[in-house]
């Protein structure tokens, strides 16, 4: 008898317990209208408050966490520059506008993240079978001006005509074929 008692009295506090929570407010996680459903305006909820100084033995972990559309060739860390190749597979179709967003995305994150990275240099490589051929190089300076326009909104920021302006950028011969 003692153990029916119990169980039903169990039983009787889950359900209240349930009905306790069912009024509860729910949050909707809803796509904005504007926003694409493949979440490339997204930022970081949470990001380092001060910048890093940045190591040889840390580069790797560093650039696993920033997300890109090409996978790094090859990346050196020497004198306080960052030299990074990033390979577009010549069977794809390379889309010019995600080329950069990636080049803005490591130079954001290169300049704001970190102290110790002066330059930054990157080249877009487009595989072939025999050669490899050069679409885009960007060489990207540490200074006042980079980074005031750096912390804009992106989705305000003209991406091509910003780094034209405040970097260097030099289209390859594969860049128009």
């Amino acid at each position: 008898m003692k153990m029916i008692q119990g169980l039903f009295f169990a039983s009787f506090i889950a359900i209240l317990l349930a009905m306790l929570f069912s009024f509860l407010p729910t949050v909707d996680l809803q796509v904005v209208e504007n926003e694409s459903a493949d979440h490339t305006n997204e930022q970081p909820v949470f990001q380092n408050s001060k910048p890093i100084h940045l190591e040889r033995n840390e580069v790797v972990s560093f650039l696993k966490g920033i997300p890109l559309h090409y996978p790094y060739k090859q990346v050196k860390l020497e004198n306080h520059d960052m030299f990074i190749d990033v390979q577009v597979n010549h069977k794809e179709y390379f889309n010019p506008d995600e080329v950069y967003l990636d080049a803005y995305t490591l130079v954001l994150a290169l300049m704001d993240q970190t102290e110790n990275i002066n330059q930054v240099f990157i080249r877009f490589i487009l595989l072939g079978d025999e050669h490899h051929k050069l679409l885009l190089a960007i060489t990207a300076e540490r200074n006042e001006l980079l980074l005031d326009g750096l912390t804009e909104q992106r989705e305000q920021l003209n991406i091509p005509l910003f780094l034209k302006e405040n970097t260097k950028v030099v289209y390859g011969i594969a860049w128009g074929e």
